[in-house]
Order: structure tokens, then sequence, then C-alpha cells
């Protein structure tokens, strides 16, 4: 390449030489005298215009390898180039797939924030399921991942207390026949005491409705049975 590059310098050096000599030759025909000569009033004035310099032709001879290297030097030049094209291409071609893909993150997170706030364990893993299909890097997956984790965690807590509030209801349950039964017998102690102390008191007929009661709410409850078999003898058939 540098001697075709010297050879068509001095080609071109050459041919403006030649035509600036050819020039310089003509302007110094034309250029006035000290003492011009007399003209006649009628004679014509001629004028000389210089002629355009020709173009000195040189006829230079290239060896085909100087060609083909050439050629070959440009096919190479032209292959970088294109190879550099096409990763640019693939880098802008890479941003937007990154870009679509977190869009499409982003939506499917906000969902499953959603359904997890109302207790929708289910659909919000459906949802992340989704974003990891969409996720293309592993931030994002990381991401991901991060929020299943913290709702997994959430579900659990959940479950957990749901378990506890159950077990609690099963013991009340349980418990409540034992503590109605505890009451009323509490109850029918304190109404037995006041129908005992009224029977010792004489007053046989509001004894027999307090002996009663306790009857109704506890049968065979103490001696009830047996003061009212006493307040019956002594009231006035």
């Amino acid at each position: 390449m540098k001697k075709t590059t010297s050879i068509l310098i001095c080609v071109i050096s050459l041919t403006y030489s030649c035509a600036y000599a050819q020039q310089a030759a003509e302007r110094k025909a034309v250029t006035p005298t000290a003492n011009p000569p007399a003209v006649s009033a009628q004679a014509p004035i001629q004028k000389n215009v210089p002629e355009k310099p020709e173009m000195v032709k040189v006829k230079v001879e290239v060896s085909q390898q100087v060609i083909d290297q050439q050629m070959n030097a440009y096919k190479g030049n032209l292959k970088e180039i294109v190879k550099e094209a096409e990763n640019n291409l693939k880098k802008i071609d890479g941003e937007l797939k990154k870009k679509d893909g977190e869009e499409a993150v982003n939506k499917h997170l906000k969902a499953a924030d959603a359904y997890s706030a109302e207790g929708k364990i289910d659909k919000a893993k459906t949802e992340f399921k989704a974003a990891m299909v969409e996720a293309n890097t592993p931030a994002l997956k990381k991401t991901i991942k991060e929020k299943e984790h913290s709702v997994d965690k959430q579900a659990k807590e959940i479950e957990s207390k749901n378990g506890q509030d159950t077990r609690a209801k099963e013991e009340t349950v349980k418990t409540a026949p034992e503590v109605k039964k505890k009451t009323i017998e509490e109850e029918a102690s304190q109404i037995y005491k006041d129908a005992v102390s009224l029977y010792w008191d004489n007053k046989y007929s509001e004894a027999k409705l307090k002996f009663e009661q306790v009857q109704q709410m506890s049968p065979g409850y103490a001696r009830t049975s047996y003061y009212l078999e006493r307040i019956k003898e002594k009231l006035p058939k």
C-alpha cells in the first residue's frame, strides 16, 4: 500500500509541475516591455489568451500482487466494521429485552404483593412463578426469590396463628360444659345455703322454693330432697 501511495504522489507532483511551467512561460510571453512600440489608432488591439494547460498523462503500472494486498486489507477492514455493527445491534437488542423483562417482572411482583396482602398466598406464588419466567438477569431472579421467601414466611406465620386459634377454640368447646357445670354448681350451692338458712328460720314456704330451684339446677344436690320432705311435713296440708 505504501508503494502505491508513493507512486500516486509522484504522478500528481509531476503533472502539476509541468502544468505550472507551461503557464509561467505563457505569462512571460504576454508581459509588456518597458517601451512598447507606438500603435496606430486604426490598428486593432490583439489580446493573447493563454491556452489551457494540457494534463500530462503518465502511465503507472501496479502489480497484481499489490492490488490483491490492497483488496485483502479492504475486505479485512470491512469485516471488522460489519462485526462491530453486529455487536452493537446485539447490545441494543439485549438492553431492550432487559427493559421489557424488568417491566414484566415488576408487573407480576406487584400482583403478588397485592395477593399476599389479601392473604391469598397461592395466587401470590403463581405470580412469582410467572415473574421468574420473565426474569432475564440474575439480579431480577434474586429479587423474586427474596420476595417469595418473605411471602412463605408470612404464610407460615398465618398458618401458625390460625392453628393456635383453632386449638384455642377446640379447648374452649371442650371446657365449656365443664365451666358451665361448675358455674351452675356454684350458683346452686349459694341458693342451697340460702334455702337451709330459711328453713332454720322457720320460713318453710320460701325455703321450699329455694330447694326446688336447686333441685332443677342440680338434681340430687346435697340434702335437697331431705329438706323438701321435712318442709312437706311442716307445712299445713
